[in-house]
């Protein structure tokens, strides 16, 4: 199979996946739920935090995840 056909494959692959009833919201959810988890290990790996406490900590964390990936793009905007 040459790049063009593994491309159209792709293609046809990703169109049958995302054209399922309900599809992108379970994948959102599912990449929320990950991306909460990824936080949680991180700010309290050993699991004493509190609620409220765990919550502002994972709260924090991801706001700086979402500078991290904003500066990123600025840094890749500006290269090109």
């Amino acid at each position: 199979m040459n790049a063009q056909e593994r491309q159209e494959r792709a293609r046809i692959g990703a169109g049958t996946r995302w054209s399922k009833p309900g599809a992108r919201e379970r994948q959102a959810a599912a990449a929320r739920a990950a991306m909460y988890r990824r936080l949680r290990d991180q700010v309290d790996p050993d699991g004493v935090m509190g609620p409220d406490e765990l919550a502002a900590a994972i709260q924090s964390a991801a706001s700086v995840n979402a500078a991290r990936l904003r500066l990123a793009k600025l840094r890749k905007d500006a290269d090109q």
